[in-house]
């Protein structure tokens, strides 16, 4: 069962991909080090664990080498290039050692992924550590631009520049217990003076600033400040287990951890709760833009940095046609630029979640974009919404306008709303124009974290908030009960579930606490209506409630991802509702539960639930695999019906793990991996393919094509940029000939593959 943490107010971004090339630096912290930021950052989006392998160099020789990670870093001819640096030199203004208590609040590790530990003091190395620092202190190393975390809750006593000493770029964090985190050499920060931070909130990214002669975070920590004391116990997590450092590596003290020592950590100790910047979406939307009569692609890159705007992000766009999707007149679409409404500014995650619809009923579909970290009138991650036109040449920025909870949309604007989260696009009052649906799984209206949905009308002009409503648990005759963390509006879907021609609403709250169950998730039904979504007609699904098939149980997080169509064949659309934390035959291997569509809305007691190998279905169940974290529903195989699609993202493919795939159900049954016959690209290590998924016929044949994100995959030489496979449909159903893989920059997609966009949508945090 996938444990979901939340229930705190500091936010966890997403984090930059570590470098897969190995790393032999040198010592860092020298006091005769030529300083400064050899290389470029890397933006940040979301989290990915990709073990950067280091190999201890020799001892320090008198050569000169610039480029980080080959060799030292020193001036030809220096016979003693690693001195002792002065406690003075590092901002210490007394040499006295404070004892380390066995509770702290500086107590994680503050990274995620696996780097070296290289100097601590005096530890055995290849000589190059030998009172190095002089006093208690860690040297990781790790590539410019990894993020570096907050290793326990505080607020930010400094963060700023020192050019007169070794520190360089860097940021000092202070904790209840008096104590003081410092963390040295980095190359950005992203914390201001004052601001409260928790465990593993990202502080900045790590560097070469100051006196240091390899990429490498400087830890330390002191109490009172300028008063140095010993480290402690580090925590951190590998997979579910915690683990204790040094005692890990064999030993209580950090003097006897030799150089070049793997350090890992999945998560953090106390961690910081799944906020509602890592659900929603998803970054996928289908639609015919210019009305040709073939669908078209929209394909969010919330990690894209714009200018200094690092996770400004940005949508890529690509164009369906006879032979299919084409890169031929791919667009790309970053607020501020070519009409775009807004400015890009670090952290909005433009293209996070996308949603198409025709909104003002010109025949072409719109395209409305969730920035969920936009902040609004100074109320930080409040949420925007952009929406861009569709016309006979496409999707165009002309007009375009931004809207948040208040503006254009029902509701309030609220600091951590995340407001566009998740969205999705139906005619809820049945007159021949889309309406937009806007999750805000952040919003604290009934309570802290539990969440809304915002929904605007499609008019001629567009759409418009006056006809539109606010979706609250409880609220105004909504079914269902806010509560604490339960993330409503986290994931949307929008359907005829009862046949009367309007189209209902789902509302995931993947946080929902059923009983003692905590996080065992929930779903809430909104029927459509002639005057729009009416709040009477509204019903919750939880497993083993109300005829409904299962048992809700802790941490099975029910309502991660939702979808509707006939799925069944009987002319009434059914709901499908991801359940990844489930444990159908392994822990967390993930499961469907499928509630067939009747008059009366729903028919629970038709439900099923559908699994790898569950009957009729393929695949082996596998721990970790969470199915159900993406779920979309299409005709793949043209026979009418709708077939399942169903990402697996933890997925491992033969040997590489977490290569993800998509499970297809009833049309013809099926795992697809990018190692299946003909699919193009190849499964790799940390792909997640199956992030998300979407549905479109981009070639005009009558059967549905299959999208699928794999957001941090590796391509062109950049991690976690990520990469989308289009899988055609045929008769037979999905087939790998004449499958598509799109990469930024490669085969004439607009852009350029970097370091840490997320292509195609930022991670859950129970991929982290």
């Amino acid at each position: 069962m996938v444990v979901l943490r939340r229930r705190a107010a500091a936010l966890l971004v997403v984090l930059a991909a570590l470098s897969v090339a190995a790393l032999a630096p040198p010592a860092a912290d020298a006091q005769d080090g030529t300083g400064g930021d050899t290389s470029s950052s890397s933006s940040s989006s979301s989290t990915t664990t990709t073990t950067s392998t280091t190999t201890a160099p020799p001892p320090p020789s008198s050569t000169t080498s610039t480029t980080a990670g080959v060799g030292p870093t020193e001036a030809a001819g220096d016979d003693h290039p690693h001195e002792e640096v002065a406690p003075a030199e590092l901002g210490i203004t007394s040499p006295e050692v404070g004892p380390a208590e066995a509770d702290e609040a500086a107590s994680s590790v503050p990274f995620l992924g696996t780097h070296d530990v290289w100097c601590t003091q005096s530890n055995p190395s290849p000589g190059i550590c030998g009172g190095h620092h002089g006093y208690p202190a860690i040297d990781i190393g790790m590539p410019v631009g990894t993020t570096v975390n907050a290793s326990g809750p505080g607020v930010v006593q400094e963060a700023r520049r020192s050019d007169s000493d070794a520190r360089g770029l860097y940021v000092t964090v202070r904790h209840p217990d008096g104590i003081y985190s410092r963390y040295l050499h980095l190359s950005a920060v992203s914390v201001v003076v004052g601001q409260a931070v928790d465990r593993g909130t990202p502080l900045g990214r790590s560097g070469n600033t100051g006196s240091s002669t390899s990429p490498h975070l400087h830890y330390d920590e002191q109490r009172p400040l300028g008063t140095s004391k010993e480290l402690g116990t580090m925590i951190g997590w590998v997979g579910t287990e915690q683990v204790r450092y040094p005692d890990a590596f064999g030993t209580t003290d950090w003097r006897r951890v030799p150089f070049g020592t793997d350090m890992r950590n999945d998560a953090f100790s106390s961690p910081v709760p799944p906020t509602p910047r890592q659900w929603g979406g998803p970054a996928l939307a289908t639609g015919d833009f210019d009305g040709d009569g073939h669908d078209d692609l929209a394909a969010g890159v919330p990690g894209k940095d714009s200018g200094r705007a690092r996770d400004a992000g940005a949508v890529t766009v690509v164009y369906g046609g006879p032979e299919g999707i084409t890169t031929d007149g791919s667009q790309q679409f970053v607020s501020g630029i070519g009409g775009v409404a807004g400015v890009a500014e670090t952290g909005d995650l433009l293209g996070a979640a996308l949603a198409a619809g025709d909104f003002d009923g010109d025949g072409y579909d719109d395209l409305a974009v969730g920035a969920p970290g936009e902040d609004v009138n100074g109320l930080v991650d409040a949420g925007a919404v952009v929406v861009l036109r569709g016309s006979a040449s496409g999707l165009t920025a002309t007009g375009s306008k931004q809207r948040w909870s208040g503006r254009g949309v029902p509701g309030r604007a609220g600091a951590g709303d995340q407001f566009g989260a998740a969205l999705a696009a139906g005619d809820f009052d049945g007159d021949g124009r889309d309406d937009l649906a806007v999750g805000a799984p952040g919003d604290d209206t009934g309570a802290p974290d539990a969440g809304s949905v915002g929904v605007a009308v499609g008019t001629e002009a567009g759409l418009k908030g006056r006809r539109g409503l606010e979706l609250v648990a409880g609220r105004a005759g909504m079914a269902g009960r806010a509560q604490t963390g339960d993330l409503f509006g986290a994931a949307l879907a929008t359907g005829d579930l009862d046949g009367h021609g309007h189209d209902d609403l789902a509302v995931g709250g993947p946080g929902e606490d059923v009983g003692r169950a905590a996080n065992a998730g929930e779903v809430l039904v909104v029927g459509g209506s002639p005057t729009g979504l009416d709040r009477s007609f509204s019903r919750v699904v939880r497993a083993g409630a109300r005829g409904v098939t299962g048992t809700s149980e802790r941490d099975d997080i029910l309502g991660a991802a939702v979808a509707i169509g006939d799925v069944n064949g009987d002319g009434t659309a059914d709901l499908v509702v991801g359940v990844p934390g489930e444990d159908a035959g392994r822990v967390n291997d993930g499961a469907l539960l499928v509630v067939p569509g009747a008059p009366d809305g729903l028919a629970p007691e038709g439900s099923r639930q559908r699994w790898s190998g569950s009957a009729g279905s393929a695949g082996t169940p596998a721990r970790q695999d969470l199915l159900g974290t993406a779920v979309a529903v299409g005709d793949v195989d043209g026979d009418d019906v709708a077939d399942i699609l169903a990402g697996i993202p933890g997925l491992d493919v033969g040997a590489d793990t977490d290569a993800g795939g998509v499970l297809v159900l009833d049309g013809a049954p099926a795992v697809l991996t990018s190692d299946s016959p003909d699919v193009a690209g190849s499964a790799e290590p940390e792909d997640r393919l199956g992030r998300s998924v979407a549905t479109g016929d981009f070639d005009g044949d009558g059967r549905d094509d299959l999208v699928v994100a794999a957001p941090t995959e590796t391509a062109a030489g950049a991690a976690a940029t990520g990469a989308l496979t289009v899988v055609p449909g045929s008769d037979a159903g999905l087939t790998g000939d004449g499958s598509v893989h799109l990469v930024r920059g490669r085969g004439g997609l607009v852009g350029t593959a970097k370091v840490d966009e997320h292509l195609g949508g930022l991670l859950p945090p129970f991929l982290f």
